[in-house]
């Protein structure tokens, strides 16, 4: 049997999305997303954390620029599949491990009309 890697999420973008150029001049996009467990889910967690922030990373290129078509913004809700990425580096000589999703679909499902950001 094959391993599998995959996530799906639907939440709320909570910062600015960063669109960044990479060393080949290809562009991709990094968020944070925020999703909260429906009410009456218990996963084995303290009741009060049903809130989770991930880390996105967005490196299709199509899906960059439907993204920077759409406006992506803080305060929008999206839908997205992606994989579990881990990225080690060395920091002050200790091992750190940053964890994100790598997004491979992406949809705005709702824009965020305000002018403030909530």
């Amino acid at each position: 049997m094959n391993d599998i890697n995959r996530v799906e999420l639907r939440g709320k973008v909570i910062n600015q999305p960063m669109y960044r150029e990479s060393k080949n001049g290809g562009m991709w996009l990094t968020f944070s997303l925020s999703t909260t467990l429906p009410e009456g889910i218990e996963i084995g967690l303290d009741k009060d954390t049903k809130t989770t922030f991930s880390q996105v990373a967005v490196f299709k290129q199509s899906l960059v620029a439907h993204a920077m078509e759409q406006g992506l913004k803080a305060g929008d809700r999206v839908w997205l599949v992606g994989r579990i990425m881990t990225k080690r580096t060395q920091r002050n000589g200790m091992n750190i491990a940053y964890t994100s999703i790598a997004a491979y679909e992406l949809e705005v499902l709702q824009k965020n009309e305000n002018k403030q950001i909530n």
